[in-house]
């Protein structure tokens, strides 16, 4: 079976950078630059929500480990990083502590057991898939969140001013035939609308600009979704 879109998308970005960049600058620039930065930012989202030792952490689409690196110098946690990509992982490793454990999935069944995890995160993932894509890992981030648990992810979205750009660099690229890979918007009512056919909460939608952590914005929205601590029945 042929890869999935996002699967050719990113080997062929980060082959690329690898051979143009040092190793340090390629895997920063893969997921997006700012490595220290948006890695203590997506730890400082953790922690508001109330992150603590000893809880289990799935991080989808893990990339080269901004997450798992600022997670493992603050807590003492069980960590699992996803990505599509080994050259990600095997960078991830070096950045974390020993014990976190990092794996590679090109389907859209992930490798975890149900009620694995307290806390599920996607950072800059679903806006790089096709809803029905986004929709299934969803269903899939549920099945893993332990009652209680929740599930984040951050989004674009037309009504955040900033994200506008975004699209209209997306739309040249598209003219060009140069774009390195999917972006896609998800709007709020659409998210409700999957929270609510999954059986999840939405506990909170944060803005791409707020600068709720520690003064910094994440530049992408955040949706915190929480699986309810009992099941509604069938």
């Amino acid at each position: 079976m042929a890869d999935f879109h996002f699967v050719e998308d990113y080997a062929r970005l980060v082959a690329s950078l690898k051979e143009r960049l040092p190793i340090d600058e390629a895997m920063s620039q893969a997921v997006g630059g700012a490595y220290e930065r948006f890695g203590e930012i997506e730890a400082d989202i953790l922690e508001h929500y109330g992150l603590r030792d000893g809880e289990g952490v799935l991080d989808f689409g893990c990339g080269s480990g901004r997450l798992a690196h600022a997670l493992g110098k603050r807590r003492t946690i069980a960590y699992l990083g996803i990505d599509i990509v080994q050259d990600l992982l095997d960078y991830a490793a070096t950045k974390a502590p020993a014990h976190y454990r990092f794996r590679m999935n090109r389907t859209l069944a992930l490798p975890v057991i149900d009620e694995a995890a307290e806390w599920c995160c996607a950072f800059s993932v679903f806006t790089h898939l096709l809803h029905t894509e986004s929709y299934i890992y969803l269903q899939e981030l549920a099945r893993i969140a332990k009652p209680g648990g929740l599930i984040l992810f951050s989004f674009l979205e037309f009504a955040c001013p900033g994200h506008w750009a975004v699209f209209a660099e997306t739309v040249e690229g598209q003219r060009r035939s140069t774009l390195p890979h999917l972006n896609m918007f998800i709007e709020r009512p659409v998210i409700r609308l999957w929270a609510d056919k999954l059986g999840l909460e939405v506990v909170e939608i944060v803005d791409a600009a707020e600068p709720r952590w520690n003064g910094y914005a994440l530049g992408q929205s955040l949706a915190v979704l929480r699986r309810p601590a009992a099941r509604p029945p069938a």
